[in-house]
């Protein structure tokens, strides 16, 4: 149930920041439509993002190592915001500063809402991506069919250790696969064969899928 809980709390996160970005893609073509003249006193807004920018590399930092350590919807979540702010910030920094630079010049009101919906739209790309996997959580759906063939290796590897297998089911939980693999033996196999097998399977999945849970139903 945790993996869901998480795939729900990263589908609310990327939701609110998606509409963010998207409200400042908004902003951004209203102000190349409708232009201003940049301030002489922007140069003044370069020193605090400076500052911006310094804690929002110690956040993005922080956030990554966290993500390395737990790889979950939640923490992609987290650091994909800790990254989105760390680039707006980077970008709003050069930004001024050339607006501020030609500030004269009719090009340098276009500089922000040009760059600006650039950065809104590759991030964009990102929350959906993001979201269609939480979806994929959330909804069970069973593993893509390039991983599916990984299985099918697998259990043709150890034919000969089972007589028939029925069914594979198989999905994300967070970010552990789970492989439920429904199989028929011989009336005389043994608990700890079966038991050998499925260790013997499990690390081989592992292997191929990182973090993975793998079960031998018995028919």
């Amino acid at each position: 149930g945790v993996g869901k809980v998480e795939a729900i709390s990263s589908l609310l996160c990327d939701g609110i920041a998606f509409f963010g970005l998207l409200f400042a893609l908004g902003l951004s073509v209203y102000e190349i439509i409708f232009p201003e003249q940049p301030s002489d006193f922007v140069i003044a807004v370069v020193a605090l993002k400076i500052i911006n920018i310094i804690f929002d590399t110690a956040f993005y930092v922080k956030q990554r190592n966290i993500t390395k350590i737990h790889n979950s919807s939640i923490s992609k979540a987290n650091c994909a915001e800790a990254l989105s702010a760390l680039l707006f910030d980077s970008i709003a920094l050069v930004s001024l500063f050339a607006m501020w630079l030609l500030r004269d010049n009719t090009v340098g009101q276009y500089i922000s809402p040009v760059v600006s919906i650039f950065v809104a739209i590759y991030l964009m790309f990102g929350y959906v991506k993001r979201t269609r996997q939480a979806l994929i959580e959330l909804t069970d759906k069973t593993l893509p069919e390039k991983e599916q063939m990984k299985i099918l290796s697998i259990l043709t590897q150890h034919y000969s250790s089972y007589t028939q297998c029925y069914s594979v089911n198989s999905h994300k939980s967070g970010d552990i696969t789970m492989i439920d693999i429904h199989l028929s033996f011989e009336k005389n196999t043994t608990f700890e064969e079966i038991l050998a097998l499925k260790t013997k399977m499990q690390e081989e999945f592992d292997n191929q899928f990182g973090n993975c849970v793998v079960n031998i139903v018995v028919e």
